[in-house]
């Protein structure tokens, strides 16, 4: 199984700690990106903003096995922090899903870039890398993006009620051996020290239509489900059933706002679906739970549910 997914997709990867997956052969290149994350204060806790972000850190791969540790931020001014508790299911988290091709790497046309970071306060706001692995010739036939990251903050010892916070990345394919990322991070209002952010990606030249499937969503209002009609390698309409033990998401991105342009504390933060699966109706698509982005503070203040939104890319594999 050249091209494997897994998920760590009941989250709970608790911030500090480590993700671990497991794949069936040893790793020959591998991308990981964040399906979904929940930062919070504590419940009925909430405070102003100094500092907002997510990192994937100290990548380790030995083998069949690739371990990632996730670090995130959620803190005022007064370093009053994020709140993680493992008994809880109102704590933080942020989940994860990770792309390998496994096996040799000669000749297989595609490749899986490993997460980048960069800084959007220099211009132009985007990062050039360049593709691991071999055979990536002629037309490029898909390239998926994942947030892998980002990092918002005030000014040190200064924070603010919020109305906005975003973060995005994408993704232009320049070269056979060149591709370019772009993307964008707020948190307003307010002066904005840092903005960061990170993307990994697919980037594919196969002519193989079975090697994966994908299929892109973006959903401005939650809907208890959603049916996603997924793409071959090629771009075409999926004819193979997919495999449901091979099924992960990554977010692109997400907006939130408070309506009507007003500040508000924070006491949660999150995005992202909270299940994808094989749809049982129909094996060549999927079923999303819940793809949403969320913030409140406790006096009821909830984001706005016309202007906030939440990217995804599902990503599968067919039997």
């Amino acid at each position: 199984m050249p091209f494997e997914i897994q998920t760590v997709s009941n989250a709970l990867i608790l911030p500090g700690n480590q993700a671990k997956f497991q794949f069936s052969d040893s790793i020959a290149f591998w991308t990981v990106g964040i399906s979904s994350f929940n930062l919070t204060f504590g419940e009925n806790t909430q405070h102003h903003i100094q500092q907002i972000s997510i990192a994937l850190q100290s990548p380790s791969m030995s083998g069949s096995e690739l371990t990632v540790t996730v670090e995130a931020i959620l803190t005022d001014k007064h370093n009053r922090s994020i709140y993680v508790n493992p008994g809880d299911p109102n704590t933080s988290y942020v989940a994860l899903t990770a792309l390998a091709y496994t096996g040799s790497s000669t000749n297989s046309g595609m490749a899986l870039v490993s997460p980048v970071s960069w800084s959007l306060a220099k211009s132009p706001d985007s990062e050039a890398t360049s593709y691991p692995g071999s055979g990536l010739s002629g037309q490029i036939y898909a390239s998926q993006v994942g947030l892998a990251g980002f990092d918002v903050a005030c000014p040190p010892g200064q924070d603010n009620q919020v109305n906005t916070v975003s973060a995005s990345v994408g993704i232009n394919w320049t070269t056979d051996s060149q591709i370019e990322f772009s993307g964008a991070a707020n948190l307003s209002p307010g002066q904005l020290y840092t903005s960061t952010v990170a993307a990994g990606a697919l980037v594919s030249a196969t002519t193989d239509p079975n090697a994966f499937a994908f299929s892109s969503v973006v959903a401005t209002e939650t809907t208890n489900q959603q049916t996603i009609p997924m793409q071959n390698a090629l771009g075409k309409p999926l004819t193979r059933a997919l495999n449901p033990n091979q099924i992960g998401a990554m977010l692109t991105g997400f907006t939130l706002n408070y309506p009507s342009g007003s500040d508000h504390y924070v006491s949660r933060i999150g995005a992202g679906p909270t299940s994808v699966t094989v749809d049982p109706n129909n094996n060549k698509q999927v079923v999303a739970n819940e793809i949403m982005a969320w913030m409140n503070d406790t006096s009821c203040n909830v984001q706005d549910w016309v202007n906030s939104s939440c990217s995804i890319v599902v990503f599968g594999l067919a039997k």
